[in-house]
């Protein structure tokens, strides 16, 4: 398996267990306290949302950045700036290098959401 996939799974492994008591205490029998932990748990859906958006801004953002290195890259071949070329094109990798690695959290977060989502379906709250 790989180091991304790896990272993945213990993430989200993690989070299970910190979610599973909670989706416990919300199914027992007092209705106050499911009540505050599905509010809670709502709590965590936005912050993560909010968290989410913000990386993906910030995923366009980079994208947009390594399409502009490429660009430069593409215009320095063109008029045969060696030393241009390689600089945009190992700034291009950089983001590249960046944007797998938020690809990951992206992927965790979105997990993390659904597994909120499924608690709250699953109680009903």
């Amino acid at each position: 398996m790989s180091e991304f996939a790896e990272r993945i799974d213990a993430a989200v492994a993690s989070w299970k267990a910190k979610l599973r008591p909670a989706q416990e205490r919300a199914t027992d029998s007092s209705s106050a306290r499911a009540a505050r932990d599905a509010t809670a748990l709502r709590r965590v859906v936005a912050d993560l949302e909010g968290d989410l958006a913000t990386l993906l801004e910030r995923v366009a953002h980079d994208k947009a950045r390594a399409g502009e290195f490429e660009t430069r890259a593409m215009k320095a071949i063109h008029e045969n700036d060696d030393w241009a070329a390689r600089e945009a094109l190992l700034g291009q990798q950089q983001l590249v290098d960046t944007l797998q690695q938020l690809d990951a959290e992206v992927i965790v977060l979105q997990a993390m959401l659904a597994e909120c989502r499924a608690i709250l379906d699953q109680t009903g709250a």
